[in-house]
């Protein structure tokens, strides 16, 4: 799955599965659950996500707020925000924007980029984070930004709805890490700092792990080590979490629903082979093939094989 998702010819976007099958766009991104549940949880998501910037941001010295969006976990914090905004856009959309055709709307494709950039970029500032000893006095913003949000992002991508990751989308999160690590030189470089915090903070660098003016080399190193190794790595690991599905052998599986639920005896394993994924059932779903293009999508294969 990995090298088929990588060619250059599948599409950086795409729902058609290696089996040939076709991802169901509404369920994926917008589940039809009792008691518009959907709707509801992602609103609560939202309203979460900005009532922790509200906090921070009242909390946060009046002196320091020109650099507040200086640092990584605020960039996260505001893409997790249009994150849940879009995806709570989402679940009130007709069914009829979700019609499966490669021609996706610009909109659909925006939430689904947002996601597989936010996933795996809150997981790197919650590891950084408390694992690279830049942690300071624990407070209810510090644990909400670096920890919850990522987990309620997480939540909303692999269990409210299932949003199919594909493993080109890696070059979303290499984007922003690059992008956040020529802030950090234009900062050094400019003497811009990182505001004022007292005697003792006396460096001016925004990470003292990512010091430019004095620690050139090291600095140097550690953003060619995220750049190349800590971004793809925590990347895929949320590529494979959402191709995790529950099997179990010598069990009834309810195609309907979809998901990961066993029943009945037998040994039951995790597999990344998305067959938790909800597609549609060719048999009963009514398919709208997309002719406008001349690369018009191909349901032809969409019974053929067992998912990959």
């Amino acid at each position: 799955r990995f090298k088929w998702e990588l060619r250059l010819s599948y599409p950086l976007f795409s729902i058609k599965e290696p089996n040939g099958r076709v991802i169901d766009l509404q369920e994926s991104f917008a589940p039809r659950k009792p008691c518009h549940s959907t709707p509801i949880l992602r609103l609560l998501f939202l309203l979460i996500s900005i009532q922790v910037l509200c906090d921070d941001i009242y909390t946060y010295p009046r002196h320091n707020l020109w650099i507040y969006l200086g640092y990584l976990t605020h960039w996260g914090h505001v893409l997790t925000i249009f994150y849940f905004a879009s995806s709570f856009v989402c679940s009130l959309l007709p069914h009829s924007f979700f019609h499966p055709s490669e021609n996706i709307p610009a909109f659909l494709k925006w939430t689904w980029g947002l996601y597989a950039l936010v996933a795996p970029l809150e997981f790197a500032i919650t590891i950084l984070y408390w694992g690279s000893g830049i942690a300071g006095h624990i407070t209810y913003s510090s644990v909400m930004e670096h920890g919850v949000l990522g987990a309620l992002v997480w939540t909303d991508g692999l269990f409210i709805g299932l949003v199919p990751v594909r493993a080109k989308q890696v070059w979303f999160l290499i984007s922003v890490a690059t992008l956040y690590l020529l802030w950090t030189l234009v900062d050094a470089l400019l003497n811009i700092g990182n505001g004022e915090w007292g005697p003792a903070y006396n460096d001016d660098a925004l990470y003292p792990i990512l010091n430019w003016n004095k620690q050139t080399r090291a600095a140097a190193i550690l953003s060619a080590v995220v750049e190349l190794i800590v971004a793809p790595a925590i990347f895929y690991l949320c590529w494979m979490a959402s191709l995790v599905s529950c099997k179990q052998e010598m069990i009834d599986v309810d195609k309907e629903a979809n998901r990961c639920c066993c029943h009945g005896a037998g040994g039951s394993r995790l597999v990344c082979d998305g067959s938790r994924r909800p597609l549609y059932n060719a048999n009963t779903d009514k398919i709208h093939q997309d002719t406008t293009t001349q690369e018009a999508f191909d349901y032809s294969e969409i019974d053929k094989g067992a998912m990959v």
